[in-house]
């Protein structure tokens, strides 16, 4: 970075990445981060000196806003809407670092996805020299946000149970989380944001607090009703707390409170790849499910509405794509609600 001083020969650091979100603004203190920019300037206030200098600052390093995705599998092929948020923010400009837990068993490839594979790091596929290594590294770089989040580790793992499985669990990401943080100030991301408020929330909150970097994280399903400790905390200490449905909220606000930081956010879907086709004359129309044939995706509701849907005289084909332990049961559903013949499982 280059200071345009009074005179043009005199250089002078700034500390702090640049974020291009903004308009002019002011730069206060020797110490703080820069915070806005506009066409590759911004304008300094110094208010070390009381005259309030104005200077101006030309910036020769990337301005992008950078930030991080963490999730439990970058890219699985069933985590569509992961890579797909993650290909937006970086159509918008920013710069994003991939994080995943696990290595997929099955990654889904494509042209589109070369970036996001080449930079991932699974951090359940670090040795343990390595996962020793970078806490000790973490310690010599931020002994403070290290020993306090350790300290918040235990009293988490203390409430749901130390002995338990998610209990020692807790303890086993905190030491992950050191992994996640050094990434996170190695490529100077600014925010972290999370999917699943489970295993994916729990080291994102613990290498938030270790490294200094705020973090936000969505919510689904199976990680509110099924596997959801430490909810009350998580909401509590991210910037912002993001689920998908209005359902979810109504249950995060009933249960914990919170609601000016509990935000709706639905799991879009690409359009532009699709093209729309207009339904031929006389022909019923045709409605598509994708999804596991478990209970919690509601495949039985689905199925009953349609019955529900015959019974009233409308016309229809039901496609049902997957598989799972439900399917004799649907199969079942359908000849019930009498609707087997329009429903096809594919």
């Amino acid at each position: 970075m280059e200071i345009l001083w009074p005179h043009p020969k005199k250089k002078w650091g700034v500390k702090g990445p640049a974020i291009c979100e903004a308009h002019w603004g002011l730069y206060s203190g020797r110490k703080t981060k820069t915070t806005v920019i506009l066409n590759d300037y911004i304008r300094l206030v110094s208010c070390g000196k009381p005259d309030l200098q104005i200077y101006l600052i030309k910036m020769t390093y990337s301005t992008k806003y950078k930030i991080s995705y963490l999730a439990p599998e970058i890219n699985g092929i069933s985590s569509t809407f992961v890579y797909n948020e993650i290909l937006s923010m970086e159509e918008r400009g920013f710069e994003v670092t991939p994080i995943s837990v696990h290595l997929p068993g099955a990654i889904e490839e494509g042209k589109k996805l070369e970036g996001i594979n080449k930079k991932v790091t699974y951090l359940y596929q670090k040795s343990l020299i390595s996962i020793i290594a970078d806490n000790i590294r973490i310690i010599l770089i931020k002994p403070k946000g290290y020993f306090s989040t350790l300290l918040m580790a235990v009293s988490d793992s203390l409430k749901v149970g130390i002995t338990t499985r998610v209990g020692r669990g807790l303890l086993y990401r905190f030491l992950i989380a050191s992994i996640a943080s050094r990434i996170l100030l190695k490529n100077q991301c600014q925010h972290l944001h999370s999917h699943f408020a489970h295993i994916s929330t729990d080291i994102a909150m613990y290498a938030s607090k270790i490294s200094g970097i705020s973090f936000s994280f969505t919510s689904h399903a199976n990680d509110l009703f099924e596997r959801g400790w430490l909810l009350k905390e998580k909401i509590d200490r991210a910037n912002i707390s993001i689920t998908i449905s209005a359902y979810n909220r109504n249950f995060l606000v009933r249960n914990f409170g919170m609601g000016e930081k509990i935000k709706v956010v639905r799991c879009g879907v690409e359009t532009n790849g699709f093209t729309s086709k207009r339904n031929q004359p006389n022909t019923p129309p045709l409605i598509g499910s994708l999804g596991r044939l478990v209970e919690k995706k509601g495949m039985d509701v689905l199925i009953s509405a349609m019955g529900k849907l015959e019974s009233m005289g409308y016309h229809f084909k039901l496609e049902i794509a997957g598989d799972g332990p439900l399917m004799i049961q649907l199969k079942d559903l359908s000849i019930e609600e009498n609707i087997n013949s329009k429903i096809n499982f594919k």
